[in-house]
């Protein structure tokens, strides 16, 4: 709960460090050096934000922790190697910057996968039908995010020994490919997304007491959570609960 805390708080403050210095920038043009680059830093790191509390919210809720885990490091990875990234870039030539641009690709695939993937399991589903959509839209977002990252990757290194047409044609096949993968993905979301929460609104109230929140003793750990009673995990430990009238 702290960490969510935090990492909303801080994107609360670096959406509004980001507004401001674009609109500095654009009212007062040149005014302040570096305004440009701070701006996009802290665009940057918003974006990593985003990510880092989504993959926070899926491990308090015990929702793939070890996954969630890698997602918060490469989000912490990520925003630091950026930062540096767009702050050194125009003291730098294009050689000093382009084994870290590389680099930090991979990364920042990573985080975005791992916040796909946040959003696809924090839904609580219970059929077996809106559980294989579920696998399936992970392996659509897993094939996206590789995409992105061998892409780009691949278009960096081997641009200087390709021809324009060439560029012309491996940019036109890599967009048209992400863009197909990238429609699959929202499908993906919307397909678990939406029949979670119509679940959720039909569900049959005489066959269901309601949903409460309560706190208990984990019975493994020994941690005191916040829990649904119709079906949540431990936020330290991850284990599974589910409180049902005798």
């Amino acid at each position: 709960m702290a960490l969510k805390r935090m990492l909303g708080l801080l994107l609360f403050i670096l959406i509004g460090v980001a507004v401001v210095l674009w609109v500095v920038e654009g009212v007062f043009p040149y005014a302040f050096p570096g305004a440009p680059e701070l701006a996009g830093a802290a665009t940057v790191a918003a974006a990593f934000a985003i990510a880092a509390l989504s993959c926070a919210t899926a491990m308090e809720r015990g929702r793939a922790r070890p996954w969630m885990i890698s997602g918060l490091l490469s989000c912490l990875v990520g925003a630091l190697g950026w930062f540096a990234l767009i702050r050194l870039r125009p003291m730098s030539g294009s050689e000093d910057w382009f084994y870290p641009f590389v680099l930090l690709i991979p990364p920042t695939c990573w985080a975005g996968l791992m916040m796909l993937t946040a959003w696809l399991v924090l839904p609580r589903v219970s059929s077996w039908w809106l559980r294989w959509i579920r696998a399936l839209a992970v392996g659509v977002a897993v094939l996206f995010a590789a995409h992105v990252c061998v892409a780009i990757c691949a278009y960096l290194v081997m641009a200087d020994g390709m021809t324009w047409e060439d560029q012309e044609r491996y940019y036109e096949l890599s967009m048209r490919s992400g863009a197909v993968l990238a429609i699959l993905t929202a499908v993906g979301l919307l397909a678990v997304h939406v029949p979670a929460r119509f679940g959720e609104l039909m569900e049959d109230e005489a066959s269901s007491p309601g949903e409460y929140t309560m706190r208990l003793i984990c019975p493994r750990c020994g941690g005191v959570s916040q829990i649904r009673s119709g079906g949540d995990a431990c936020a330290h430990c991850g284990l599974k609960i589910t409180v049902r009238p005798l």
